[in-house]
């Protein structure tokens, strides 16, 4: 790499350097010289086009370019390019916030004005150049693109388009230029070579006939099938026509050869359709399977959708409530871990002696909680009289009853301590063990799920 220029390139980027500690600087002032900053800055603006000068010298002088490219030149292109678009981009910025606004006679009496937007601070994504591995039906589409982003791109140099062109093909396309080494002179030789080889109007009019013939055979009714049909045919249709072939004129030749290519059900609908005097044209035919796949398709995704819908009904499944006893509970009047109204000490009390023992510890005597008082309470009343009050405070409508003579109590809950159920309850009415007349069903286990029972 010659001395002279890289020390162009190095004073080109300390340059760059000192703009951008300029502008850090001037950026902090409260009043800023915008004059100077604008002077400075359209100097500045010429730096890239002095840069790429001297950087397409340093490329043509090494010896190891294809080697060297994309560790050394092309990073070093990268580098400048990302610190030049920053800096340009911050300082007009700068400039539009700081600018005076015109006056309001100005603004009503100048015509309106175009502003071209400032396409530099614009980030775009990055264009991938398309591979061609010799194949007759890419060449079309591969010249055309390289074209347009390689070929006639008057900001690249030669040597840099014959560096994008290797690296694009692949295969025989490739073996074409193997010989051929980098540099400014050679790459018009390499693009002439590759369309002398490719560019052969013969070979690439049979090959798109040939995929015309080669598109297979539809066998099942389906959406996907028949749009690789029509996607197949527009494609080399396509190409055909720039080849300016009259495919214009290859109407019934053409829906003969496709209308073989579909399944029975859909070609039974062509011919049913097409039963006329006159004779079908192409664009009639390509609306044809169109349409049908615009109308399988929409029909396949609401069959989805209904398959779906049934499958999660399928696999809902009903549920069960087992009565369980919340083990952080503790009784408000043994003290101890279960609900009140499980308490065998309280349930041994007489009905009028467990209403006295509710008011006493404020309970509700709907639901025996706290923190609410019966006006308010919603779970159900009395299973015997429907009264607000819970079922264990009932008093017996007999005169003279004896202490344990209270009508029949809801089930009470008795633990079952068994291993990996613990905390599953079995539930039988107390009543059953003192009173020989409570009915038959009080004495049934019963299993429920449910975090609170009456």
């Amino acid at each position: 790499m010659p001395n002279g220029n890289a020390r162009k390139r190095a004073s080109i980027k300390g340059t760059l350097t000192r703009f951008h500690d300029y502008f850090h600087a001037i950026s902090q002032k409260s009043n800023p010289d915008i004059t100077e900053l604008e002077c400075r800055l359209a100097s500045v603006e010429l730096l890239l086009d002095n840069f790429n000068k001297i950087q397409e010298k340093i490329e043509d002088s090494d010896g190891n370019f294809e080697e060297n490219f994309e560790s050394v030149h092309s990073v070093a292109r990268a580098d400048f390019e990302n610190a030049f678009y920053e800096i340009i981009s911050k300082t007009k910025q700068f400039l539009n916030d700081h600018r005076p606004s015109l006056g309001n006679n100005a603004a009503l009496h100048s015509p309106p004005q175009f502003v071209q937007p400032d396409l530099q601070a614009i980030k775009l994504p990055a264009l991938n150049i398309p591979h061609f591995d010799g194949s007759y039906d890419q060449w079309l589409f591969f010249r055309d693109t390289f074209r347009s982003l390689i070929h006639n791109n008057d900001a690249l140099s030669p040597i840099q388009k014959f560096h994008y062109l290797r690296l694009s093909l692949k295969g025989s396309a490739a073996d074409t230029i193997k010989s051929l080494e980098i540099s400014n002179q050679n790459y018009n030789v390499a693009w002439d070579l590759l369309e002398e080889r490719f560019e052969n109007k013969q070979l690439l009019v049979n090959n798109h006939i040939k995929a015309l013939f080669d598109i297979p055979t539809i066998q099942r009714e389906g959406y996907a099938s028949l749009r690789d049909l029509v996607d197949r045919l527009q494609k080399h249709l396509r190409a055909l026509e720039v080849l300016k072939l009259p495919v214009s004129h290859w109407d019934l030749i053409l829906i003969y050869l496709i209308s073989s290519k579909l399944d029975n059900a859909t070609r039974r609908e062509w011919e049913m359709r097409s039963k006329t005097q006159e004779l079908p044209t192409m664009t009639e035919f390509s609306e044809f399977p169109k349409n049908k796949c615009r109308n399988l398709e929409s029909l396949e995704m609401n069959h989805d959708k209904a398959r779906q819908n049934q499958s999660f009904n399928k696999h809902v499944k009903p549920k069960a409530f087992v009565a369980t006893h919340n083990e952080n509970t503790s009784c408000a009047f043994c003290k101890r871990d279960h609900s009140i109204y499980i308490c065998q000490e309280f349930i041994r009390l007489a009905p009028t002696e467990r209403f006295n023992e509710t008011r006493r510890l404020n309970l509700c005597i709907n639901c025996l909680r706290f923190g609410h008082n019966v006006n308010n309470c919603k779970s159900m009343f009395c299973k015997c009289c429907s009264k607000p009050h819970h079922t264990l405070l009932h008093f017996p409508s007999k005169p003279g009853a004896r202490r344990h003579d209270a009508p029949p109590l809801p089930p009470a809950v008795r633990r079952q301590y068994n291993g990996r159920h613990k905390g599953a309850i079995s539930l039988r009415c107390p009543a059953a063990a003192v009173d020989r007349n409570c009915p038959p069903q009080c004495t049934d286990i019963i299993v429920f799920k449910s975090t609170h029972f009456r």
